[in-house]
This record gives C-alpha cells, sequence and structure tokens, in this order.
C-alpha cells in the first residue's frame, strides 16, 4: 500500500508489509530501534496521504483522536453499519470505509472479531497528534478537546472525558461530568473508579459540591477509613443546610438520604431511638425517589435497620427497591437480594 512504500524510504524495513500493522510487538519494537517515528520529517510526509485516502481533513481527524481511549481505540462501524465519522456518511457507511481503509493497509487495524473497535499503529497516531498544535490556534484545540470530551462522556468514557477536561484546566466542567457519573458508578461499586475521578479535581473545589463530597465520603467507607468518612460527611452536612433552599426537592432529598445513611450506620455517637427514628423518616422520604439513589445507600438504612432490631423495614427497604430500581445495574440489584437473603 501507498503508506507502507514510503515506510520503505525512511529505511524502517519491509517488515511492516507482510505483517500489515497487525500491532504485533517484534513490529512496534522495529519502529522504536528505528528512532523517533512520529516526529521524523520523512514520516511526517505520510500524513497528507493517508488522510487523503480517507477523505478527512487534519481537524476531523484529530477531533477523532482526542477521543481514543487510552489503549487508542476508535469506535467503529456494528454489522448495521452505525457511523465511524459523520462526515463519512456522504458516500459510505462506517462499516464499508474501514473495510477500503483495510484494504489499502493505511495503518487501520481491527481489535477483535466484532468489528466494533479500530485503532491506528501508535507511531502514527503519534504523528498526527504532534501535528495538533501547530495547525490549530488554541482555541480551535479548546473546541476539538471540549467536543471529545462530549463524544467520551456519550459514550461511557468518563475517564478519557476527564482527561480532556482536565488537560483544558476545566475542572468545573469535570466536576460536572463526575456529579452526572458518580450514581451509576456507585451503583456498579465502583469506588475505585471514583475516588482516581475525584483524585484529579482541586481540593477547593471539592469541597464546595455536595455530589463530589458524598462520593468521597463513600470511597472512604469502601475504604473502612470511618473517621475520615465521618468528617466528609459533617462537612456535606453542613455545605448542605447552607445550600438547602436552593436545591430542587428530590435532590435535597437525595443527599439527605446519604447523610443520614452514613451516619447512622457508622456514628456511634447517635443514640439507637435517634438513628431508627432517623432511618424510618429517611426512608419514607426517599421511597418516591429511590431510583434516583444508589444501591449503597438503601443497604446503609437497611443493615441499620437491622442492626437495631427492626427486621421488617429493613426488608421491605431492600425489597421494594429491587421492584422500584428495575433499570439499576445487575450488580446493584444483586447486592440487595444478598442482603434480604441476609436478613431471612
Amino acid at each position: 500500500g501507498l503508506s507502507h512504500e514510503a515506510l520503505d524510504d525512511l529505511c524502517i524495513g519491509r517488515k511492516f508489509r507482510p505483517q500489515h500493522l497487525d500491532g504485533d510487538g517484534a513490529v512496534d519494537q522495529h519502529v522504536a530501534g528505528s528512532g523517533d517515528l512520529a516526529h521524523s520529517p520523512g514520516a511526517q510526509d505520510l500524513v497528507e496521504p493517508v488522510l487523503a485516502l480517507e477523505g478527512l481533513t487534519f481537524e476531523r481527524r484529530h477531533r477523532q483522536l482526542l477521543r481514543l481511549d487510552r489503549f487508542g481505540l476508535i469506535q467503529g462501524g456494528s454489522t448495521t453499519g452505525s457511523p465511524l465519522d459523520r462526515s463519512w456518511q456522504q458516500h459510505e457507511t462506517a462499516r464499508q470505509q474501514i473495510e477500503r481503509l483495510e484494504r489499502e493497509n493505511a495503518f487501520l487495524i481491527a481489535m477483535g472479531p466484532t468489528l466494533r473497535w479500530y485503532r491506528y499503529h501508535q507511531q502514527f497516531r503519534d504523528m498526527l497528534l504532534s501535528r495538533l498544535h501547530t495547525r490549530h490556534d488554541p482555541e480551535t484545540i479548546a473546541s476539538l478537546r471540549h467536543r471529545a470530551a462530549k463524544w467520551l462522556a456519550d459514550h461511557d468514557q468518563v475517564d478519557e472525558a476527564l482527561g480532556q477536561l482536565v488537560a483544558m484546566d476545566d475542572f468545573d466542567g469535570a466536576a460536572d461530568l463526575i456529579e452526572a457519573s458518580r450514581t451509576s458508578a456507585l451503583n456498579q461499586l465502583r469506588f475505585s473508579d471514583v475516588a482516581t475521578w475525584l483524585t484529579r479535581l482541586p481540593t477547593a473545589l471539592l469541597n464546595k459540591r455536595l455530589g463530589l463530597l458524598f462520593s468521597l465520603a463513600w470511597v472512604r467507607f469502601d475504604q473502612v477509613e470511618i473517621e475520615d468518612c465521618l468528617t466528609i460527611v459533617k462537612r456535606a452536612e453542613s455545605l448542605l443546610r447552607e445550600e438547602s433552599s436552593a436545591l430542587p426537592e428530590p435532590t435535597r432529598r437525595l443527599f439527605e438520604a446519604e447523610s443520614i445513611a452514613l451516619r447512622t450506620r457508622l456514628d456511634p455517637s447517635v443514640p439507637p431511638d435517634e438513628a431508627t427514628g432517623l432511618v424510618r423518616k429517611c426512608w419514607t422520604e426517599l421511597q418516591p425517589y429511590v431510583s434516583g439513589t444508589h444501591c449503597q445507600v438503601v443497604l446503609s438504612l437497611a443493615y441499620t435497620s437491622h442492626r437495631l432490631g427492626d427486621l421488617d423495614l429493613a426488608l421491605a427497604m431492600v425489597s421494594k427497591t429491587i421492584d422500584n430500581a428495575s433499570e439499576w445495574p445487575v450488580i446493584g440489584r444483586c447486592r440487595l437480594a444478598h442482603a434480604a437473603g441476609f436478613f431471612l
């Protein structure tokens, strides 16, 4: 193919051609031993021919490269022909386009048998990204990163979306994304992911956002750092009192439930009678909005109720939540079912 002949001119060797850039470690090692391909003047001449072969502008390709995940994967067409890039819909489906690129051997590598994800060879990807700042002004790059972040977030790639936002110092945007994603993540018991997301934010911002504070509290709960967890809960409760009047009622109820669930389960200074009253009141107010919370809240309330001797309430909490939160992920619903079995 065109690209391989050009690589031969760079004295990379003919080893690429029989292996078709299949991502083989030996190929990568061979390239690495040939110098810095991504910044080689001759190698840079490959960029325009390959992009011309795809019919893409630099801006469109840079937009797509910015939304690659950490493995350099690019989402392609499914068997129904969903688009790899909307600009390709003028004449071909994404599936047809990818098949043509594979025939032309344009550095495109299929990842797995499902024909859902593809990637460029790492060295070629580096060549394209090396031109990002020389081809575009800062405003255009920021726009590309924001569009990439939105695409990644819409496709449940929160880690990569946060990377784009943090790269622009858009910490408010990153905080918004974490707050929008945290309930789903906690329902899937992805405490480690949530912890990683929170480390990317300034501490001052974290202390100003209720969703971030309660997320951190649940991370500390999972890590069995009880004192730290209760300290964070107290900080969140103080902020909740300050912002309570400005919050929509469902949002306020959900935050109050998280606070009560953690405090009654972990704080030994709360008298049993007071804890029982708090749990009962909390469950009554939470029921209309239970699908908007996560399983850790319901489980903590139920386990506290069980510990305090109210087995009927504990069973009612988990059974009604299973019935009313059918859209929750399987793992969250399984945790509730397991708790019901324990109570019985």
